[in-house]
């Protein structure tokens, strides 16, 4: 007679459905992919996570269970492709905890090292990279038209037709100069758990390819402030970020130096995602509103304090 099992949807988690799955073998998770129907772009995920699994880490990834068939992936009557993962123990970081956010960041940086030393083989050609928006969703290739056709005020369309403008005169230029590589591609303290105040894992690697170093941390500073954006606290957040990256890693003065156009890209491509999202039906109109106020409050927030995040790479002397 078979074990009981039992299944119930994870609490989390907004590009793909996933449950835990408890049995008397473990506990599990299932992930239900609904950004790629690629399965060799979910096997690239896969031996990213088995060859960082491999290595001595102070922190643990998820690792994709092997099925009967040799395979980490299984293709369901629909075409969705779905993986099972054992579950990870630990909790969120609390991002009101600076100490927190300062090992969210010196865990990344112990990331890239490793990340870095990785020979899993070229990218699946649906990768793509950050700067490259017109392949950021297939339901936008004309990205850089996007800001025109959103349902916003005609002072915000028009700062945002200039944003991408500027970034897309400079998206060559960066990926000319700055330091490329294998990255997580969406780090953010709620990717990752820690046990004891300690980061004990990271987690969701479906976007892991190469890319600019720099984009992690621009993504990791950012979600690192949480709610305290528009409340002054803002770069105290960031700050304890960077110094967790700094004091294991380093962000090279190119890097440093293109933290504000970064940090923009990357509040673009989320937006261009999430558009993407809303045509196939997958998100609303309102998260992708929504996406569009983050990068325009971004903008006006780097217009102030870009100067003193700049000044907050450079790390300990």
């Amino acid at each position: 007679m078979s074990s009981p099992v039992t299944i119930r949807p994870a609490a989390g988690g907004v590009n793909n459905q996933t449950y835990y799955v408890d049995a008397d073998g473990g506990s599990y998770v299932v992930r239900i992919y609904q950004n790629s129907r690629d399965p060799v772009r979910i096997k690239y995920e896969h031996a990213i996570l088995q060859a960082l699994a491999a290595r001595s880490l102070t922190f643990r990834v998820p690792v994709p269970v092997v099925g009967h068939s040799g395979s980490t992936v299984v293709t369901l009557d629909d075409g969705v492709c779905a993986a099972l993962f054992s579950r990870l123990p630990g909790g969120p970081p609390d991002r009101c905890d600076r100490k927190h956010l300062r090992a969210c960041g010196a865990a990344l940086a112990e990331l890239h090292e490793a990340l870095r030393q990785l020979d899993v083989g070229p990218p699946p050609p649906s990768s793509g990279v950050y700067g490259d928006l017109d392949h950021v969703h297939p339901f936008v290739p004309d990205a850089w038209n996007l800001p025109s056709t959103l349902p916003v005020s005609a002072d915000q369309r028009g700062r945002l037709v200039g944003i991408f403008a500027e970034l897309r005169a400079a998206i060559p230029f960066l990926y000319a100069t700055l330091p490329f590589q294998i990255c997580h591609n969406d780090y953010s303290p709620g990717n990752t758990l820690r046990i004891n105040g300690r980061t004990s894992s990271i987690l969701d690697f479906e976007f892991a390819a190469p890319d600019l170093r720099v984009i992690d941390v621009a993504v990791g500073w950012y979600w690192s402030v949480g709610d305290a954006w528009g409340t002054g606290g803002e770069l105290a957040a960031v700050q304890a970020f960077l110094s967790g990256y700094t004091s294991v890693g380093m962000i090279t003065p190119a890097e440093s130096d293109a933290m504000s156009t970064v940090s923009l890209l990357q509040r673009a491509t989320s937006l261009v995602h999430w558009a993407g999202r809303m045509r196939a039906g997958l998100s609303t109109d309102e998260r992708t509103i929504e996406q569009a106020w983050r990068l325009l409050n971004l903008d006006r927030w780097l217009k102030a304090y870009g100067g003193s995040v700049h000044g907050l790479c450079t790390g300990p002397s």
